[in-house]
């Protein structure tokens, strides 16, 4: 069994951006390779909701991978076992909410969640920095996107 780490990118928006949420989920595969479909894998749905200075994390288990409402996702890893994901599941819980930053945003949030995990040795160094890489072009564009919509 293979957990997949992705962040979606909703199409929803906060304050003129993009939500961003992180889906846990596993794929069980048959010997042949082909997803067995007759098995419910594990899927985590985790999003910092709320306002500023009062985000919280909402974690959904069991949620439906990647919502209608997602425009896009970025895998960060496909590597990690049954027993990481617990760990990954609880070191995640800890990474705290900055309710003090009147700009933070599901996106920093993202941000701090990947460098934890990091530093935590959940994610491969290559896979990590190109999944790094390509959220913070990303953000860069959707926060300039946002400021010439305001």
């Amino acid at each position: 069994m293979n957990a997949h780490f992705d962040v979606a990118i909703s199409n929803e928006r906060d304050r003129g951006i993009s939500i961003w949420c992180i889906h846990v989920y596993t794929v069980i595969r048959q010997a042949n390779g082909h997803a067995n479909l007759n098995l419910r894998p594990r899927r985590t749905h985790f999003k910092c909701v709320g306002d500023p200075y009062r985000f919280r994390l909402q974690s959904i288990q069991d949620a439906v991978y990647i919502p209608i409402d997602y425009a896009d996702n970025v895998n960060v890893t496909r590597r990690l076992d049954e027993t990481e994901v617990g760990d990954l599941d609880e070191g995640l819980r800890r990474v705290p909410m900055d309710n003090t930053d009147p700009v933070f945003s599901s996106q920093i949030w993202v941000f701090d969640v990947l460098d934890a995990l990091y530093d935590m040795e959940f994610f491969p160094d290559e896979e990590f920095a190109v999944a790094h890489a390509v959220l913070a072009f990303m953000h860069q564009r959707l926060v300039v996107d946002a400021d010439n919509d305001g």
